[in-house]
């Protein structure tokens, strides 16, 4: 586990392939809704020939096979026509960020990465390699979520984190911060530095407007609400600790997806969504047997 720094080939290669082929095999398994869950028979051999059996006909594709992550980019559209902040009022949210590119400033700012990163790195290096990616699989576990009982929650999931990824990449296209690898190399990065700039943090922007969301479904004062803070917490500082991000991108992109997360709420359908969602754990903590 120490040897995370050594080589992202081999790290990659072997934590994301075992936690990423574990926790996303499993998890995004369970977001998986595809006809016959997404198996497959490890064969070429059909049930029967041609002429063996008539075919079935199917009324149409059901709804709920439909992966979250592509109904929610089914209604990508209509969700930006209707979002009522404009890019100039995102840009107001941010415009206090980034700190000047200083030697002084970004010592400043590398200084929380630097602080016990390779405690943090052995601690939580798997974890921080397997969030590279997709980090869903968190709110998939904590919340206890499956297909057949939590739709809705998935795809309002997967909404937030499709709205708020891209809104979150146009303004990181306006401000074109450097990633702290290209203001001082000697950070290592341990994961790959993305191909875009890195104010705000997209990580940050995304894990906190769906909790925002998600929280909705449980009220501020439900204990469940401790959880999703925590878990947009960890996933946006382990950014710092993997070396891609500066603590500015992770307190903007906070800003920036709690104030999404609001917005989203303020269009009816998203609306919607969110309390049919909210449904489906008032079932779930009444029977949690229920199918």
């Amino acid at each position: 586990m120490r040897f995370f720094g050594s080589g992202h080939g081999a790290t990659h290669g072997a934590t994301h392939g075992a936690t990423h082929g574990a926790t996303h095999g499993a998890t995004h398994g369970a977001t998986a809704s595809a006809p016959g869950a997404g198996s497959v028979v490890p064969t070429g051999i059909p049930l029967a020939d041609q002429g063996g059996f008539q075919p079935l006909t199917a009324a149409s594709y059901n709804e709920d096979d439909v992966h979250p992550d592509l109904w929610a980019l089914g209604q990508l559209r209509e969700i930006l026509a209707a979002f009522p902040l404009s890019d100039v009022d995102l840009r107001t949210i941010l415009d206090n960020w980034p700190m000047p590119q200083t030697a002084a400033g970004i010592e400043l700012e590398l200084k929380y990465s630097r602080n016990d990163r390779e405690k943090h790195v052995y601690e939580y290096g798997a974890e921080i390699s397997a969030q590279s990616g997709r980090f869903d699989f968190m709110y998939v576990n904590v919340l206890g979520l499956t297909t057949h009982r939590h739709k809705n929650t998935l795809r309002l999931i997967s909404q937030a984190i499709l709205v708020a990824g891209t809104l979150g990449m146009q303004q990181k296209l306006h401000y074109n911060r450097p990633r702290p690898a290209q203001v001082w190399p000697g950070i290592l990065p341990m994961i790959p530095t993305p191909a875009h700039p890195s104010f705000p943090s997209n990580h940050a922007t995304q894990s906190y407007c769906v909790s925002e969301m998600l929280k909705t479904l449980f009220g501020e004062t439900s204990s469940m609400s401790g959880y999703l803070d925590a878990i947009a917490r960890r996933v946006s500082i382990n950014r710092e600790y993997a070396g891609v991000h500066f603590r500015s991108d992770t307190d903007a992109g906070e800003l920036l997806g709690k104030e999404i997360a609001i917005a989203l709420l303020s269009i009816d359908s998203v609306v919607e969504l969110r309390d049919s969602a909210k449904l489906e754990h008032v079932v779930s903590a009444l029977d949690p047997e229920s199918a």
